[in-house]
């Protein structure tokens, strides 16, 4: 029974550690690749191609062997409507695949079943596209290093640590590129184009795509970039919250950590008293800490603001690159329209723009403060008329930020966010770090009590011991009532995204 467990543990291990991916080469053709597993239950590789998202219907059988087709239109086996296009059954080296008989219009699933040398399948899959099975989704999180990874390949991209820029590799040298503004689409873009452009045919600028250029599918929910001659994705497959991604909830940097740790078991007692905590314990105490202050406190985030080129007829942005920032974002609070109240000589409403704008700032005409405090008033009334005011929506999770205005040209707009700050700025905050030593504390006066309570005394000489359970118990949620306290009495935040003002409280 063991060895069962075993086989089935390792082929779970392998199964959740290769990334798969698929991109177009033509719009009836495709590439699916793989990473290969180190483990040692990897034999071989089941990939599933389905025009709808992978499902129980869709999973392999035990014993069973599947016969497979690199041609959708050529019979093969089918798990429910996803059709069997490779199964390497003993291959261990296979790591990429050419499909052919794709339709242009449909979006492809792609699902991979790791299989093992006794025909056994790790049956839920790794999938090409983000899986959506009633948990959230994040986006991916682009490879990050110091200094270029070796042996790259033709379109491989990273995050370079030491320079803090994107750089891809062009088959001779890696160069430098950006993935700020990313144009977007339901089907990548394969040139031709379709001319001219319209809301429904998205415009394209003059030479895309180029080696390097970046493209996000909204359908797939995934970041790809061009490599010359097809689209390759440019991020990892399955995505991390915000808070544990390297350089946006944390550097990785233990110090400030570990510091804390060792104030608290001082604080308990250790080394005089035995504290009865693992090193996992203190680290809950911390992650509970830290998920608290970011969920009930503003001061753990960060006001700013990013430029961004609103692009013409585009409707949904990928905002995800490390070299700009973007990738920190937690919530878009506002886009600003640096034209005059969003009023612009080019779009439909240009006649009333122009009457109003020469009307009020017409040359050699004078203003007192009454006068510019009267045209901000009614400024705001031609922002609702013009749409100077732009409604949006933003998604955490998947990056996405979708604009509910069809721009009819280009035009570059400020976005003003809350950031995530890492948790290493949060451990030494002078407003943050005692609010998160105390909830810390707290917890672990509970995990202590629940380790305590579970004898209310212990023999020994003299009577035996008695066990502080209950006084632990009620000194830790004394402190997590008055860590409450601090947030309502406005101690710790809720003055502002960067802290930097009083509340005024009346009532």
């Amino acid at each position: 029974m063991s060895s069962i467990a075993d086989m089935t543990n390792a082929l779970d291990t392998d199964g959740n550690a290769i990334g798969i991916t698929f991109s177009r080469t033509s719009p009836t053709t495709g590439t699916i690749a793989w990473t290969i597993p180190t483990g040692g239950a990897y034999d071989g590789l089941l990939v599933t191609a389905s025009t709808s998202d992978i499902n129980p219907s869709n999973y392999p059988t035990d014993s069973v062997k599947y016969n497979a087709s690199l041609s959708l239109l050529t019979p093969a086996d089918k798990l429910g409507s996803a059709q069997i296009v490779f199964a390497g059954y003993g291959d261990k080296t296979t790591n990429s695949i050419m499909i052919s008989g794709l339709n242009p219009d449909s979006v492809y699933y792609i699902s991979g079943h790791v299989i093992s040398n006794v025909r056994t399948y790790y049956t839920m899959g790794v999938r090409a596209y983000p899986h959506i099975d009633g948990t959230e989704v994040f986006a991916g999180d682009m490879p990050k290093s110091y200094g270029p990874p070796e042996n790259p390949t033709i379109g491989q991209n990273y995050f370079d640590e030491n320079q803090k820029m994107v750089f891809f590799w062009d088959g001779s040298a890696w160069k430098p590129t950006v993935a700020n503004t990313v144009i977007s689409g339901m089907f990548d873009p394969i040139p031709p184009f379709p001319v001219p452009a319209s809301p429904s045919s998205p415009s394209y600028p003059p030479g895309y795509p180029v080696a390097g250029d970046f493209f996000y599918n909204t359908q797939t929910k995934i970041l790809k970039i061009w490599d010359g001659t097809k689209w390759n994705a440019a991020e990892s497959v399955l995505g991390v919250p915000m808070y544990t991604k390297q350089d946006v909830g944390t550097t990785l940097i233990p110090t400030a950590r570990a510091n804390m740790i060792d104030i608290l078991k001082k604080q308990l007692g250790y080394p005089v008293i035995c504290v009865e905590l693992t090193d996992d314990h203190w680290q809950i105490a911390i992650n509970n800490a830290l998920q608290e202050l970011r969920r009930r406190v503003d001061s753990a985030y960060t006001k700013q603001y990013f430029f961004m080129q609103i692009q013409k007829y585009q409707d949904t942005y990928y905002l995800n690159d490390p070299s700009f920032g973007t990738d920190k974002i937690v919530d878009v609070l506002k886009i600003h329209r640096l034209n005059m109240m969003g009023l612009v000589n080019f779009a439909p409403d240009n006649i009333y723009a122009q009457q109003f704008l020469n009307h009020f700032y017409a040359p050699g005409v004078s203003y007192d403060l009454v006068s510019i405090h009267l045209i901000h008033q009614m400024s705001e009334i031609y922002s609702l008329l013009f749409a100077g005011e732009v409604a949006f929506n933003w998604r955490e999770s998947t990056r996405e930020l979708k604009i509910y205005k069809k721009f009819g040209a280009a035009e570059k707009v400020l976005i003003e966010t809350s950031c995530e700050k890492t948790e290493q700025e949060l451990l030494v905050d002078r407003w943050t770090q005692q609010w998160i030593q105390q909830w810390a504390e707290a917890d672990a006066y509970m995990m202590l009590a629940n380790i305590r309570g579970k004898f209310a005394s212990l023999p020994g000489p003299g009577g035996g011991l008695q066990l502080n359970a209950d006084s632990m118990r009620a000194e830790g949620q004394r402190l997590q009532e008055d860590c409450l306290r601090q947030v309502m009495d406005f101690e710790v935040g809720q003055n502002g995204p960067d802290n930097f003002f009083l509340p005024f409280v009346i009532g």
